[in-house]
């Protein structure tokens, strides 16, 4: 075998590798939950990995709840005064909760659903 036919053979596994992980992380692997591009704000980095569980004010899921608070912040709906990602889902989480379905024409109740994690985790909604 020759010196080049090594070398491309040898790079193959680690491409494929390369592409894996480049497409789970920008979420063609990961079904309809689309991660924002900041390994940060994934499920996987708040230790929160699908299926997302549903969320509701004062849910004790603290990592989950970050999760959701970044996806708010992504969208401009967690933003201002009192309004940290800090895995509390207290009354500014629950407006921001309730303005975002109003916007997106969803149930409006409150409550992290699997609608609503849909919509949240949408970047093309």
């Amino acid at each position: 075998m020759a010196k080049s036919q090594r070398k491309a053979q040898s790079s193959a596994p680690m491409n494929w590798a390369v592409a894996i992980v480049i497409a789970l992380f920008v979420g063609v692997i990961g079904g309809h939950y689309v991660w924002p591009a900041s390994a940060a704000t994934s499920g996987w980095a708040y230790n929160c990995p699908p299926p997302l569980p549903t969320l509701r004010e004062w849910s004790s899921n603290h990592n989950c709840v970050m999760l959701a608070q970044h996806w708010l912040q992504y969208h401009g709906f967690y933003k201002g005064p009192g309004q940290t990602v800090d895995g509390i889902f207290g009354g500014g989480t629950y407006t921001a909760v309730r303005n975002f379905q109003a916007k997106k024409h969803l149930y409006v109740d409150g409550v992290i659903g699997p609608k609503t994690w849909t919509a949240l985790t949408n970047t093309q909604y």
